[in-house]
């Protein structure tokens, strides 16, 4: 259990605190009840409805592949924004790692269980499938091509990466920003204040994605491979 001085210090909960503002897919999955799985700190279900799926699979991605043998089996996912828990969160690199690469790996779990419903069922659904399809392709790319542009246009090399690429940072405060007053709605709404803070926020916009494609790359990989599942 994270100490309260380890939680308002550690750079890694900094980038954790600061996570949520630009979820833009969350905003997307939030308003549609045909999202396949919506990433939230808890999830509630009907007992009757886990009964009808089997109850809890035994693999890593647990409740993303749950959720999607829900939508399956014609249940219908949703997105609460005032339903909020404080949980606690890794402060360890080592943790962290583990836990995003568990993550990775439990999209591809339910993307090889449950992938037919890209073709199978409603076409906003289908089409969130595809999506979460899309995102070892995206990470891929942004870990193996993206990133090492960005290395040769700090050493004047602009093959990959260039001036123009700066052109991402203001569409990237927009869309934090509208996170960020979406929050703050809600939070208002329970009579609660999202705590300032800034270095956590800067640090996220510079070097999260940075931090996060690599490891979810190597979770798709480890599960692509058939390595051994660590919880």
């Amino acid at each position: 259990m994270p100490t309260p001085h380890s939680i308002r210090t550690h750079c890694v909960t900094w980038s954790r605190d600061s996570s949520p503002h630009l979820r833009i897919r969350q905003l997307l999955l939030g308003w549609c009840w045909l999202a396949t799985h919506v990433r939230t700190a808890f999830s509630a279900y009907k007992t009757e409805a886990l009964e009808n799926v089997n109850g809890w699979p035994n693999c890593v991605g647990e409740d993303i592949v749950l959720t999607w043998a829900l939508q399956k089996a014609g249940f219908r996912v949703g997105f609460e924004p005032s339903a909020v828990a404080f949980t606690s969160v890794p402060v360890e690199w080592g943790r962290f790692f583990r836990q995003r690469r568990r993550w990775a790996r439990g999209m591809v779990e339910g993307l090889a269980a449950h992938g037919d419903m890209l073709w199978r069922r409603p076409r906003l659904t289908g089409f969130f499938v595809l999506i979460d399809a899309l995102f070892p392709l995206l990470d891929g790319a942004y870990s193996l091509v993206f990133l090492p542009g960005i290395a040769l246009a700090l050493l004047g090399h602009y093959y990959i990466a260039g001036p123009m690429t700066l052109l991402v940072i203001p569409i990237a405060l927009l869309v934090t920003l509208a996170m960020l007053q979406r929050q703050s709605a809600v939070f208002g709404e329970l009579g609660l204040r999202i705590r300032q803070n800034r270095i956590g926020y800067f640090s996220y916009l510079i070097s999260y994605q940075a931090i996060l494609s690599p490891i979810a790359l190597a979770g798709y990989m480890q599960e692509f491979l058939h390595f051994p599942k660590r919880w």
